[in-house]
């Protein structure tokens, strides 16, 4: 995931315009330079005798540059790299084009381009005719681009909601079968993302719509596996930003979780209050500078596993730490009870509320049942999509 297209004619285009330009204006001033007799001699300055000419033995006359030989080797030269690039780039030639503004719609502020509405068009392949291989591929991402939809990065899924009062509400619809779900904005017409679980160790989370011709589990954008038991979730990068420029042998990919660039750890456990049982999870997600940025929780970079205590029974301090509210024993309906502020949700043991650990009344994130196959999800800075989707489905095998 996170094919980047560029441009592949315009720039081009413009290099060889000014290259053969600059051809042309030296070939018309050393043809000058002949018809007035000018020799090639170089004038240099001189000491006492003032500027002399250097001796023709040592420059020698300037050999002739045919014109039509030059420009012609330019725009040959020019017009094979031109197509070098393009065919590296993508299969056929396309130039990238902005996201509508139609198809980005604001999140109380944010903006985060969306793939496109709920509804897949009409002319969208069913995900069996999704290309095999990498060519077909091509063509078809550069036909999304061509109607201005796709999505040519993830970094988006990664970057934290601004710092704001209000929290953002989004929505989970899950299958009839509880192994896909996918996150759609508040008014349920937004697509955002999807996943899929493997299987009930492994969740693959894909930026686009089950229906849409670009739809392929087998490439996630980010990949979540858990412990055997289930108690332990950790959610990776496929892609780490901190390993494009190495080697290989050097980058964090890897076939175990602990090998790449870590996003989330949740830990969950159950714990009682007065008469009831309930679903408790801590979690740790990577820090952010003072400039915005996150920290790229990437191995390679001298960073253990995230979550883990230190040594010294410690947690590192690049890392945010999160923990489940606890809810209050009600002796007159005789349950556990939390507050979603003004959300109407149906008693279920997936429901549960996330804060900062250092601030245990400051809700971060909130997930509760709606219907069968409904919840909301509300989260807030600093949490970002994909951190706040991930750690809801983790609770897939609360009862």
């Amino acid at each position: 995931m996170g094919l980047r297209v560029c441009r592949s004619s315009s720039g081009f285009l413009g290099l060889r315009f000014f290259l053969l330009l600059f051809v042309v204006v030296r070939d018309m001033i050393l043809l000058l330079g002949r018809l007035l007799g000018w020799d090639g001699s170089v004038i240099h300055g001189g000491g006492r005798g003032g500027p002399r000419r250097a001796p023709k033995a040592v420059l020698g006359p300037i050999p002739p540059s045919p014109l039509v030989h030059h420009s012609l080797l330019l725009l040959t030269a020019g017009f094979l790299l031109d197509l070098s690039v393009v065919n590296v780039i993508l299969p056929s030639t396309t130039i990238e084009k902005q996201r509508p503004q139609a198809a980005a719609p604001s999140w109380q502020g944010v903006n985060i381009p969306l793939f496109r509405p709920r509804e897949a068009p009409p002319e969208s392949p069913s995900p069996s005719c999704v290309a095999s291989s990498s060519s077909s591929r091509g063509f078809d991402i550069a036909d999304v681009l061509e109607q201005g939809y796709a999505r040519d990065t993830c970094a988006e899924y990664l970057r934290p909601f601004r710092r704001g009062s209000k929290m953002f509400r989004f929505y989970v619809s899950r299958s009839d079968d509880r192994t896909e779900y996918s996150l759609y904005t508040d008014d349920q017409d937004g697509f955002v993302m999807h996943a899929r679980f493997l299987s009930d160790k492994k969740v693959h989370f894909v930026p686009y719509h089950p229906e849409d011709k670009l739809f392929n589990i087998d490439t996630p954008a980010f990949v979540m596996t858990a412990s055997r038991d289930q108690s332990e979730w950790t959610l990776t990068n496929p892609e780490c930003e901190a390993c494009y420029y190495r080697g290989v042998s050097r980058r964090c990919t890897g076939s175990q979780r602990s090998d790449n660039q870590q996003i989330v750890h949740c830990s969950h456990k159950v714990s009682s209050i007065g008469e009831g049982i309930f679903n408790s999870m801590e979690v740790a997600i990577p820090g952010l500078y003072t400039d915005g940025a996150r920290v790229i929780w990437c191995p390679k970079e001298g960073y253990p596993r995230l979550g883990a205590p230190l040594p010294d029974g410690s947690h590192h301090p690049h890392a945010i730490r999160l923990k489940t509210k606890e809810p209050h024993w009600n002796e007159e309906i005789e349950s556990l009870v939390l507050d979603f502020k003004g959300r109407m949700i149906q008693p279920s043991a997936k429901n549960f509320q996330l804060t900062l650990v250092k601030k245990p009344d400051y809700i971060i994130l909130q997930y509760g049942k709606v219907t069968s196959n409904v919840f909301i999800l509300d989260f807030r800075y600093p949490l970002s999509i994909v951190q706040a989707f991930a750690i809801a489905l983790t609770t897939f095998s609360w009862k």
